[in-house]
Formats: structure tokens, C-alpha cells, sequence
């Protein structure tokens, strides 16, 4: 069986934006990271590059998205499912072109590409600032139950 790993994406600087490093954060504070490993590639993308190997099982990243739901709603979407709301023109996150042109790259490449999830947090507030948004701060339990969930599958 392959390593899993967990990896946030966000702005810690951008209130809701550093939800996913945040989750992870608290992932390892909790000790929740025993059977998988959690790790915080904030803006730079190209760090989940080095996960296309045969090690590597299954990722799970965690973002904020914009999908038109009320603030605080978590959703998991697939690669695929991310590419048909993107080629819908609807936006979902300040990452996800990233994230798509790298499992896209590794596939041209013929990288082995693990199994991939995206658990996806609506925002509240992205603007300058440090803390998330109340509304966030109040579904850490979930999206961290979400990602572990994910993770055990």
C-alpha cells in the first residue's frame, strides 16, 4: 500500500484563502497525521509535482473555491469533475489552473498520477488578514473530518 498525503493550498495572508494550510496545521497539532502525511505547499504549486511517483497512493488537497455555495460549504470534487466547472467557465479556486496543469504535465510525462481528491471550502472573506473569516473558523471540524475520511477510502 502507497503513501496518502494531505496537502494544503492557500494564502495564509488572504483570511479565507489559508484554509487549506490551516486545516493542515491543525491536523498535525491534533496528531491526526498517523496514517498518512499532511504537509503545507501554500501558493507553490510545483511542490505537489513531487508526489506523481509510485509511492504515492492517493492526495488529497485542501483549497478554498469559489462555487457559488453559501460560505463554509465543503465539497470534494476530482480532477475531472474540477476540468468540466472550469471548461463551464465557472471559477473555482485561485489554484486550481495549477493544480490541472500539473497532473497534466505529469500525464504528458507518463508521471504515475496517484489518485487525486480536492476537498473544496467556499470562502467567506479573501482579503489581507491573517485569520480566517468566523463562518471558517467554525467548520475546521468538518473539512478536517472530510480530509480524513478521504484519506481512510
Amino acid at each position: 500500500m502507497g503513501k496518502k498525503i494531505a496537502i494544503g493550498i492557500g494564502n495564509y495572508l488572504m483570511q479565507d484563502d489559508g484554509v487549506g494550510p490551516k486545516v493542515i496545521e491543525q491536523i498535525c497539532l491534533r496528531e491526526l497525521d498517523q496514517d498518512f502525511e499532511a504537509e503545507d505547499i501554500s501558493t507553490d504549486g510545483l511542490r505537489l509535482f513531487r508526489h506523481f511517483n509510485y509511492e504515492t497512493e492517493k492526495i488529497v488537497i485542501i483549497d478554498s473555491a469559489f462555487m457559488g455555495q453559501e460560505p463554509g460549504t465543503v465539497m470534494v470534487f476530482s480532477p475531472d469533475q474540477l476540468q468540466t466547472q472550469k471548461k463551464n467557465c465557472q471559477p473555482i479556486s485561485t489554484h486550481e489552473g495549477d493544480i490541472l496543469n500539473l497532473i497534466n504535465l505529469g500525464k504528458m510525462l507518463n508521471l504515475p498520477i496517484p489518485e487525486i481528491k480536492i476537498v473544496a471550502v467556499e470562502p467567506q472573506k479573501v482579503d489581507p488578514g491573517d485569520e480566517l473569516s468566523p463562518c471558517l473558523k467554525g467548520k475546521m471540524d468538518e473539512v478536517i473530518r472530510q480530509v480524513v475520511q478521504e484519506l481512510s477510502c
